[in-house]
């Protein structure tokens, strides 16, 4: 049986929908729906040796919250281990993250890449329904921090996998010769 939503809060119209279709019945049809609640996604100044910063590279990666100090169900903390493996699986090289090649399909830039590195599954544990009234909030289930860490942890100024380091976004190898991502800072502007 699909399990009744036990938060209290409200749900969208499309996820009650989801719960009253029998032919959705996650035990008869071995099926299991997840919504995802924040997608977090920054363009980031990359460190370059002696040109200072310059904007290179997008971060992106899944947060899941939980009020009340809940859980993640089995079913999806299955769904989003997955998720996360694949995406390391395609993201990572020896061990160390490395950023994958996309074409830019934003308008005016044709021909244009994106440097994407991915940034893992995370579950934020919040004792009550927001991280300025919570009295504990735990990242990942380990590791127990504040609203400003909290903060810096959505900004990627802090590695989400190691709560406690900075994020290294440097170069660890030569620039190419012609740099195929134009300066985003211009082009924002």
């Amino acid at each position: 049986m699909t399990i009744i939503q036990k938060d209290g809060e409200p749900t969208t119209p499309f996820n009650a929908w989801i719960r009253d279709v029998p032919g959705l019945d996650s035990r008869e049809y071995s099926i299991s729906l997840t919504d995802t609640d924040i997608w977090v996604h920054r363009f980031s100044p990359r460190v370059e040796r002696n040109n200072g910063t310059r904007p290179l590279l997008d971060h992106i990666g899944l947060v899941e919250v939980k009020t009340h100090s809940a859980r993640v169900p089995y079913a999806q903390r299955d769904t989003l281990d997955v998720i996360d493996k694949i995406l390391r699986y395609a993201t990572t090289k020896n061990g160390r993250r490395r950023p994958i090649k996309i074409l830019d399909s934003r308008a005016g830039r044709p021909g244009c890449f994106r440097q994407v590195r991915w940034l893992g599954v995370h579950v934020i544990q919040l004792s009550n329904n927001r991280p300025d009234n919570s009295t504990i909030i735990t990242w990942d289930g380990k590791i127990e921090i504040d609203e400003a860490t909290l903060v810096r942890l959505l900004r990627f100024d802090l590695d989400p996998d190691y709560p406690k380091r900075e994020l290294d976004t440097r170069r660890h190898h030569r620039r190419p010769a012609r740099e195929t991502h134009p300066d985003m800072l211009e082009s924002m502007a």
